[in-house]
């Protein structure tokens, strides 16, 4: 499902409104040319199915979104988390000589702007090997090389050393949770049956609605 998830929302929006359109006008036009006369019978019978499969797609699609949604909010909090250590490692490093000063932010600016504009399209990739050479991940090994060897230097405090350390850790912690993540998948078996629901419910609703004439179906 990465590739539907990847989508821009527009195309998501219009591709989900096209398909069930498509669904509705042939279920339409096939219901119309075969009911003839039973459209009273057929209506009331499928009238007693409506809040039944209603509150069965209201159900599931509940469940498919906020399983979506507790993932999009534990991806903000690992991003959060990202924008912390950060701040603590600039923050850490302003302390030192100004050379290593320079060498910490520019390795870490540049770890941010890769991350940015190149980690998330590679962890969006089923390509195991796209995000080991992403510009992020060599980065993140820069970023580390740096930071552990200037704190280790001497004339460091163990105060800002350590601060250094901890900072480039989560930083390199918050990446792994975030490959995590980007990992797993949208329960296709859930977002199946509430797509069955859905077009079942829009059959459902079509026998009501020919009780009435076509301009309500339609």
């Amino acid at each position: 499902m990465t590739w539907l998830t990847n989508l821009p929302i527009g195309v998501m929006l219009f591709l989900a409104l096209f398909i069930v359109g498509i669904i509705s006008g042939v279920a339409y036009w096939f219901l119309h040319s075969r009911i003839g006369d039973n459209r009273e019978r057929n209506g009331m019978a499928a009238a007693a199915y409506m809040t039944a499969l209603g509150s069965l797609f209201a159900i599931l699609t509940g469940f498919l979104i906020n399983s979506e949604y507790a993932t999009l909010r534990q991806a903000q909090s690992l991003v959060g988390k990202e924008s912390a250590a950060a701040s603590r490692l600039a923050w850490a490093s302003e302390t030192l000589p100004s050379v290593d000063t320079a060498l910490v932010q520019q390795r870490l600016g540049a770890y941010l702007f890769d991350s940015h504009t190149s980690d998330f399209k590679a962890f969006g990739s089923s390509d195991a090997e796209a995000v080991q050479n992403s510009p992020g991940f060599q980065s993140m090994r820069e970023l580390q090389s740096i930071s552990f060897t200037i704190a280790s230097r001497l004339y460091v405090v163990s105060s800002i050393s350590n601060a250094m350390e901890e900072s480039t850790a989560e930083l390199t912690n918050v990446r792994r949770d975030l490959l995590s993540i980007a990992g797993s998948q949208m329960p296709l078996e859930l977002l199946l049956l509430s797509a069955i629901a859905g077009f079942a419910l829009i059959i459902n609703a079509l026998f009501v609605a020919l009780r009435s004439g076509e301009t309500l179906s339609l």
